[in-house]
Order: structure tokens, then C-alpha cells, then sequence
């Protein structure tokens, strides 16, 4: 992609995530990148859109054509920074017998922080596009924010192993703090490129760390039958994020909504992920009433650290982008 304007790089990744979708409109702007009508008589809503790179050197050897062949043929850096960031040394590649497959060989060495530092990070992207967004125009009616991980740092993660690795208490604390309706992290997992929401992964963590929390405590044996345990579990859920928190109940069960996803739990006890693809949340649903801590207790907060600590939530919920040949280009 080289040579490409910053507005055709953030197109580019707008379409990872939304691919050839049907709308009205998109328009370019700034602060959110994008304005988006799911229709000609819908409300716009906004798209964030930003790359994250594990330092402005790795920035620049990947958005500077042809910079990395000019340091691997002896040429100075562009700019100071990289000087001690960079450094380029011969390597030998070793095959799993230890026999040398290529010797000598020209490399660019520098270092890359660690899954948790580059988690923490992500935290702190997200916070400062909080901050920027903070005045968007009242007529939108949610933004959300695309995040690019140019890192390839979870390129050999399991899908299963994202949740465990990727979110820390730093993470967290973003993702429950942010008023972006959904946070998107397109990255390589498996070698395979996809895109995660984050605000989805919350919600259906915080679901399963709860009933494992009431049930493991004697919590649930002491509620009665008459207690809605998805209201319940929402009116938990709301004291711990800022944006507000939704229940609705329908023929099908109750759902549980918080930014884009709707959590449908069944009479049968069967759950189902709904997506709500940014449509307006359904007039119905109602912030949660149940008082949570005259049924669970004031010290529940400090139940749910401690299942924490010695419990953890996996899930396979990775979408694959949409490929570059399907994509809408405008």
C-alpha cells in the first residue's frame, strides 16, 4: 500500500471491518474519520479509525517506502530515535537440526515490548481517542473506534488464548470507561487476519464470570425463584462500566445489551449473541432496576476479584475481515 494518502490507509481499514455493507452514505471527515447512514432517514453514527504500532520508529519502517532496504544496505535512519531503536547486525537462519540454512545474512534487530505491554498500550489508545471524540456532534448517534494492530505480535496466539493474554485489568478498565458503542482490534491471530470486538468480549466474559462467581459462593441457592438472574446480572454489570446498560425482554428470553451486542439468554438457559450492526437499541429495553447489592451482597464486587484471580473466560468470537478484493472503494 504504498504511496497511499492517510485518509485512503483509514479507508482501507474502515473496510476490514464493514466491507461492502449497504449504506446510505459514507463520508469523510475528521474527529471521527467517518460519518455512516444506514439509510437515507437514519441518524449518522461515526467510525474512529487509527493504527497502532509498537513505537514511531515501527511506524516508520512500515509506512517510509522502501526504508527498510535502504538501512539493510548501509544507509543512515530517518530519524534520530531510530538510531538506538535500530540496529543492524548478520544473522544466521538455523533449521530445527541445528544445521544452518542461510549464513550472514543482512537484518534490521530491534525490540518489540511484550503481549502485556502492548495490551497496556492499546488501553492508553483507546483512552486518548476517548478524549478526542468527547465533542462529536450531538446529532451522531454513537461512534465507534477501529484500531489497526500493525504489530503482529499475536500473530501465533490461539483465538481461544486472546482473552486470557490480551485482557489485563488495564484493558479493562478502558473498555468499561470508553464511550465508543464498539471497539474493533483488527490483528493477526493464527496467521489469519481478523478483527475482535472488544466490547463484546467484555460483555460475554463478565456474563460468565458472574454466574461462575453466584454458583461457586452459595450466591445462587440463597436468591429465590422470583429473582430475573439476567436482570440481575445487567444491574451488576452497569455499576462496573460507564455507558448505560439495557435489558429487554422479549418471547425469546431476556437480553442483556451493552454497546453493540445484546446478550439473549433463553428460558431454556440456551445464550445467543446478538449483533446489533449499529442500529438504534430497541425503545423497550430499560437500564436494569434489581438492586443488586441487597441481593448479592455489598461485597460482591470484592467476590467477583477474588473468582477472578483463579478463573479466566475463553471464546473462539474473532470475525475475518473482509478481503481486500470486496471491498467498496470510494
Amino acid at each position: 500500500m504504498d504511496g497511499e494518502t492517510k485518509k485512503q490507509r483509514e479507508r482501507h481499514i474502515f473496510n476490514l471491518v464493514y466491507g461492502e455493507a449497504l449504506f446510505a452514505d459514507v463520508t469523510d471527515k475528521e474527529c471521527p474519520d467517518f460519518l455512516v447512514r444506514l439509510s437515507e432517514n437514519s441518524p449518522s453514527f461515526g467510525v474512529e479509525v487509527t493504527e497502532f504500532y509498537h513505537s514511531e520508529t515501527g511506524a516508520r519502517l512500515d509506512r517510509i517506502p522502501g526504508y527498510s532496504y535502504q538501512l539493510l544496505d548501509g544507509g543512515d535512519v530517518k530519524h534520530k530515535d531510530d538510531r538506538n531503536a535500530l540496529h543492524v547486525a548478520k544473522v544466521d537462519i538455523v533449521k530445527e537440526d541445528n544445521s544452518i540454512h542461510e549464513k550472514d545474512l543482512s537484518a534490521i534487530i530491534q525490540r518489540v515490548p511484550s503481549l502485556s505491554e502492548c495490551s497496556r498500550l492499546v488501553a492508553q489508545r483507546i483512552l486518548s481517542k476517548t478524549q478526542q471524540i468527547k465533542n462529536t456532534a450531538a446529532e451522531i448517534s454513537h461512534v465507534n473506534l477501529i484500531i489497526q494492530d500493525k504489530t503482529g505480535l499475536l500473530r501465533v496466539t490461539k483465538s481461544t488464548d486472546f482473552y486470557r493474554i490480551f485482557f489485563l485489568p488495564e484493558l479493562i478498565s478502558a473498555l468499561s470507561i470508553t464511550s465508543f458503542r464498539e471497539v474493533f482490534l483488527i490483528t493477526d491471530i493464527e496467521d489469519r487476519q481478523v478483527y475482535v470486538r472488544l466490547k463484546m468480549l467484555l460483555l460475554l466474559s463478565n456474563a460468565y464470570l458472574f454466574n461462575g462467581a453466584i454458583v461457586s459462593n452459595g450466591i445462587a441457592e440463597r436468591m429465590g425463584a422470583d429473582v430475573d438472574d439476567v436482570e440481575l446480572f445487567a444491574s451488576y454489570f452497569a455499576s462496573t462500566v460507564e455507558e448505560r446498560v439495557f435489558v429487554y425482554h422479549d418471547k425469546d428470553g431476556s437480553e442483556v445489551i451493552f454497546g453493540d451486542t445484546g446478550l439473549l439468554i433463553a428460558q431454556d438457559g440456551s445464550i445467543t449473541v446478538r449483533l446489533h450492526s449499529d442500529r438504534p437499541i430497541r425503545p423497550s429495553a430499560a437500564p436494569p432496576v434489581l438492586p443488586w447489592k441487597s441481593l448479592l451482597g455489598t461485597d460482591f464486587h470484592e467476590i467477583m476479584t477474588e473468582y477472578r484471580k483463579s478463573s479466566t473466560f475463553s471464546s473462539e468470537a474473532v470475525f475475518s475481515v473482509i478481503p481486500r478484493t470486496q471491498e467498496v472503494l470510494k
